[in-house]
């Protein structure tokens, strides 16, 4: 055997194993209604075997009642025989937390404050996450959140798995302030015109400095 045979032939073993080892679940976000063969997905599903004009028709139907554009966690558990089974959970965390508080874009900046909510709205968030299959048996809250808000607690960490302590730190990472009392809305309203003015300023930065760039090239 002439060593470019023999190097195709090691390529190919290579290929089979790894088909052979690739998982069968296929786990991404789509949004509700807008499924497309498009990247990542399309090349994704496609590697499995699995008909993705198909799946986008079929994904698209049984998101028909969820609001369109939803931004949803999907896990496609792919079949040796090619057929699939959809798993479609809640919303993401960042999705209702940016669609409760009204905002649109994450904070830049460590100190910067997107948005606010009040610990209600972190608790009907914690509900809808706890039917996701992976939250069964997580408590929603473990603690009085008026008791332990606000406060330094070095038994913080204990708390990882209580899924209103996810929210918050999510928000945080987000940039959206949360507090105890509700919030007033005419007060909030005047922050969200503050917001929108600081988001322009800072998409015309970002404008400017890819400009720049270009210019330099």
């Amino acid at each position: 055997m002439s060593a470019w045979k023999a190097y195709k032939a090691l390529l190919t073993k290579r290929e089979n194993l790894q088909k052979a080892m690739q998982d069968p679940r296929v786990k991404t976000t789509i949004r509700a209604q807008m499924a497309s063969p498009a990247p990542p997905l399309g090349p994704a599903l496609g590697q499995r075997g699995v008909n993705v004009g198909n799946f986008c028709k079929e994904f698209n139907t049984v998101t028909e009642n969820i609001k369109n554009a939803t931004i949803l966690p999907v896990t496609v558990h792919v079949r040796p025989d090619r057929t699939y089974e959809i798993e479609i959970e809640t919303p993401t965390t960042k999705w209702l937390l940016m669609q409760a508080a009204g905002i649109r874009k994450e904070k830049q900046e460590d100190d910067e404050i997107t948005g606010k909510l009040s610990v209600k709205h972190i608790y009907e968030i914690a509900k809808i996450k706890s039917t996701d299959k992976a939250m069964i048996g997580v408590p929603i809250k473990v603690f009085n959140l008026k008791f332990f808000f606000g406060m330094k607690c070095p038994f913080l960490n204990c708390f990882k798995r209580e899924i209103c302590q996810m929210v918050i730190e999510r928000a945080a990472e987000i940039g959206i302030k949360v507090q105890y009392e509700d919030l007033d809305p005419d007060e909030y309203k005047q922050f969200l015109d503050m917001r929108r003015e600081v988001v322009k300023q800072q998409l015309e930065e970002i404008a400017k400095q890819e400009a720049a760039k270009l210019l330099r090239i």
